[in-house]
């Protein structure tokens, strides 16, 4: 039986945030990201407030609460 195996997409080519010094992309593993819907952290810069907040590489986010405004540059 031969293993069904879906190559990973290039980070670079990954839609991504950096957000308080964490990377942030889609899930690194396809299976996962496409019945989940996770992001993964793909880097923490050190000294960040991802960092002192216990943020570590290859950490999922399950859910986030965020507001969006019309206007990116009017504040939230």
């Amino acid at each position: 039986m031969a293993a069904k195996i879906k190559p990973e997409k290039n980070l670079l080519d990954r839609q991504y945030v950096l957000a308080d010094g964490a990377l942030i992309a889609e899930d690194a593993y396809p299976e996962r990201w496409d019945t989940e819907l996770y992001y993964h952290i793909q880097s923490v810069r050190s000294g960040s407030y991802a960092e002192r907040s216990g943020w570590k590489i290859h950490h999922l986010i399950m859910s986030m609460r965020a507001a969006l405004s019309a206007d990116l540059g009017a504040p939230v």
